[in-house]
């Protein structure tokens, strides 16, 4: 009969266990959710206060991290935020050839199709 009441009482404290964290995720979801409605971008000073709670989100979520994966998590980021960098710069990149372009067929049309032909007459 021992054996039964051990495993009620392995039974309860499991139960226990699941109860505790069912809570936690349900305080954890419900702080996020406080905090999200917090952090829209209308109320904390538009698009900068978003980029700073979510940068703020990920370093806490890569200081959560154990050595190794910290340290793949950094470089992954880094690898990102260049090919971002890199994309931005050649949008700039055509932006400004585009506008030369413009600026250069611009000139040649005002020298050779309106450009006033003196009379001879």
């Amino acid at each position: 009969m021992s054996g039964l009441n051990d495993l009620e009482e392995k039974f309860r404290r499991l139960e226990r266990e699941v109860n505790d964290v069912k809570e936690e995720v349900n305080s954890d979801y419900s702080d996020r959710s406080e905090q999200f409605s917090q952090s829209s971008p209308i109320s904390s000073g538009g698009i900068v206060g978003a980029f700073k709670t979510s940068l703020a989100d990920l370093v806490r979520w890569i200081n959560g991290m154990t050595g190794a994966t910290r340290v793949v998590a950094v470089v992954v980021l880094g690898l990102l935020v260049f090919t971002v960098i890199g994309f931005v710069l050649k949008l700039v990149e055509v932006a400004i050839s585009l506008a030369v372009l413009a600026l250069v067929v611009w000139v040649l049309y005002k020298l050779f199709f309106e450009s006033n032909p003196s009379n001879p007459n």
